[in-house]
């Protein structure tokens, strides 16, 4: 068990010494792709745009707050809770559509949805570039930001793969979990077992068998763990120790041009290099890794120091946000309000602002090889509008079966019920309960239980063989249902489409051989279907209420 869960991440990013010049160059490409931010310069402004360097491009213009400007666009909210795409220039027009969902712009494309559409990527001037909609027969229904020329998708299963920035899939959803790609390489899981892998989806190593630290390669050190996760080494991508773990070390992040942060046992920053070799002792309460200069931390204060532990700027700012890319500028706060300074930590001017939006410290390249999984899915991944109601209508009703419901025969005893389900139910779990349920399914748009209405006691009492007055124990009643039920609770944006849905499930029933009775649609809110076979005849009654549909099995013979 890991300590600190600052270093125990589990999904991350990485790179190798051959590719480190080449991707170490991406990295910085990427942060110096950002170069305005969204600001307000009084408190009861409206939003605007400002550079690294002070200059305002928008003032006072926006009532909701812009998306940083990447690759010279930006996203603003409109007052329809819809993102409107703009140039980042002072004359700033409006292209494309309105979206429910956008990403940020890498590699000349973001990630947008339309209301109502599947994901699609858009270039800077608005137009479509492909859509990712589905994989052999599969929903996409996320997908992010392109990191290196890739970019992760998780299907409606849940299974993870990448597309390259021409909308063509190069690795397949097979993975239950994934991190981005950053310098040639990804963590995946798969069967139980988390990997590191490369482009061409080769394994390089199991996290699990050679106590990896889940932190991604970067410059061609991976850091690895002692048997307990607790004391941190590293080695090289093929396996050479470069440096034993250490007890003195207990987490290492991402590096940066040869240094990285590690930390020791009181949580504590320092400043290690490639060949392990401590060179700034931890003392500071977190330091981060800029260009020339290192922000630190300390006593709740940050200030400016060198790579050699030279202190720069004592600290007294209350925060002092990174030096992003290659700006000479960044943003401090001396109580409420910010202030630019150099990296000599002297004030560039006078001039105040309520409030700069400054990108995820995840972007700086030392980090990078740190995001969490989830926490990647906040820095760029779009969601789906779209839902496919005859595929969700298909899930559903695969659980009506001519034999059953799931996997219980029609009529089914409560017994019967239990076994099947492996429920373990106590006398207090069912006395005076009448119907008998559980979960089938979950998913972002629909949880699905199965449920059998006995009307009478599931359980009732035995009694002694004199008098039959003294309860001695319970056993199961032998009842059939009066009815069996599939519960389908929607969720998401599947509630509002409910009457759309209900009638792909009418459709969807006719498909496995259920016929209207009685003329089809009635009032109230059902319709009535029925199915003649060897095992039922038997009404289906899909009755709609609040955020729930029923698909109901009913049959006089059971009884």
């Amino acid at each position: 068990m890991v300590k600190y869960n600052f270093f125990r991440l589990f999904s991350l990013l990485t790179c190798s010494l051959a590719l480190f010049s080449c991707e170490s160059n991406y990295s910085e490409k990427f942060t110096d792709s950002i170069t305005h931010l969204p600001f307000r310069a009084e408190e009861d402004e409206r939003w605007g745009l400002i550079d690294w360097d002070g200059n305002v491009l928008i003032d006072d213009e926006f009532k909701n707050v812009p998306t940083f400007v990447s690759e010279g666009m930006f996203f603003v909210e409109n007052e329809n809770g819809l993102y409107e795409l703009y140039t980042a220039e002072k004359k700033f027009r409006k292209v494309g559509n309105d979206y429910v969902s956008i990403g940020l712009f890498s590699d000349g494309l973001a990630p947008v949805v339309e209301p109502g559409k599947p994901i699609k990527y858009i270039k800077t001037n608005g137009e479509t570039a492909f859509d990712l909609a589905e994989y052999k027969g599969e929903n996409i229904k996320y997908a992010s930001m392109f990191y290196e020329g890739k970019a992760l998708f998780i299907t409606e299963n849940g299974m993870r793969g990448y597309v390259n920035t021409k909308g063509k899939v190069i690795i397949p959803p097979v993975y239950n979990d994934a991190s981005f790609f950053c310098n040639g390489y990804a963590y995946v899981s798969k069967d139980g077992n988390t990997f590191l892998i490369d482009e061409k989806q080769k394994v390089w190593m199991n996290a699990e068998e050679e106590d990896l630290a889940y932190l991604l390669p970067s410059e061609g050190l991976i850091t690895f763990t002692d048997a307990f996760r607790s004391d941190y080494g590293l080695k090289t991508v093929d396996g050479k120790v470069v440096m034993k773990p250490s007890s003195k070390i207990t987490g290492i992040l991402g590096f940066y041009n040869g240094y990285s942060v590690y930390r020791n046992t009181d949580n504590d920053c320092g400043l290690i290099n490639n060949k392990g070799e401590i060179l700034i002792r931890a003392k500071y309460d977190e330091m981060y890794l800029c260009k020339d200069v290192i922000v630190y931390k300390d006593r709740s204060k940050y200030g400016i120091m060198d790579y050699s532990g030279n202190v720069i700027l004592e600290p007294k700012y209350d925060e002092i946000f990174p030096f992003f890319g290659s700006n000479k500028h960044t943003f401090a706060t001396d109580g409420k309000d910010m202030i630019l300074i150099d990296k000599k930590g002297e004030e560039a001017g006078k001039k105040t602002y309520a409030k700069v939006k400054l990108p995820p410290v995840e972007f700086l390249p030392f980090m990078r090889p740190s995001i969490n999984a989830r926490d990647v899915y906040s820095l760029g991944i779009v969601a789906s509008d779209y839902i496919d109601l005859e595929s969700e209508a298909e899930k559903a009703t695969a659980y009506v079966k001519d034999t059953g419901l799931d996997k219980v025969p029609y009529g089914v005893l409560p017994e019967v019920f239990a076994d099947a389900y492996g429920k373990d139910y106590k006398v207090s779990d069912l006395r005076g309960v009448s119907e008998l349920t559980t979960e089938l399914s979950y998913s972002d748009y629909m949880d699905i239980k199965i449920l059998c209405d006995y009307v009478d006691d599931v359980i009732v009492p035995e009694y002694d063989s004199y008098y039959h007055s003294i309860v001695t124990g319970y056993r199961y009643n032998n009842i059939s249902p009066v009815s069996m039920s599939i519960i389908l609770k929607l969720k998401g944006k599947l509630v509002s489409q409910k009457n759309e849905f209900g009638k792909a499930l009418v459709e969807a029933m006719k498909g496995r051989g259920f016929r209207y009775l009685n003329g089809g649609m009635k009032d109230g809110g059902y319709v009535a279907m029925e199915k003649s076979n060897p095992y039922i005849k038997a009404n289906v009654i899909m009755d709609s209420y609040e955020d729930k549909i029923s698909i109901s099995i009913i049959n006089d013979n059971w009884q």
